[in-house]
């Protein structure tokens, strides 16, 4: 792509958005599986319950499967998780920015040949 003087490596911004693609879903993901474990779990098991033991059963069932998988420690995995993905997005970041303070000091770096 030619961009003024200089030419543009289009894979390297092909690479940059799958790049965000990916970080997207991963965050996306992490906050379904939050919810699903905080509040949403009841609902798919009640759901699945209520043919075989009534709707009064089977809500007072998956009440009991919601407080049960909220106290579990997957939640607290998740966030530990999710601290751990925003220290290496931080240090993408930075490797980033430095790659572009380098372009624009010497945009030969980036040109395609």
């Amino acid at each position: 792509m030619q961009h003024g003087n200089f030419r543009i490596h289009t894979d390297m911004v092909a690479q940059m958005f799958v790049s965000y693609l990916m970080q997207t879903f991963i965050i996306i993901t992490a906050w379904l599986a939050f919810h699903f474990y905080q509040t949403w779990a009841q609902y798919p098991m009640a759901l699945t319950l209520m043919p075989f033991k009534g709707v009064r059963r089977a809500s007072d069932l998956a009440a009991d499967l919601q407080r049960h998988v909220a106290a579990s420690h997957h939640t607290d995995a998740l966030v530990i998780a999710l601290g751990e993905f925003q220290t290496a997005q931080v240090f993408f970041m930075m490797a980033v920015q430095v790659a572009s303070i380098i372009a624009i000091r010497n945009p030969a770096y980036v040109q395609a040949r």
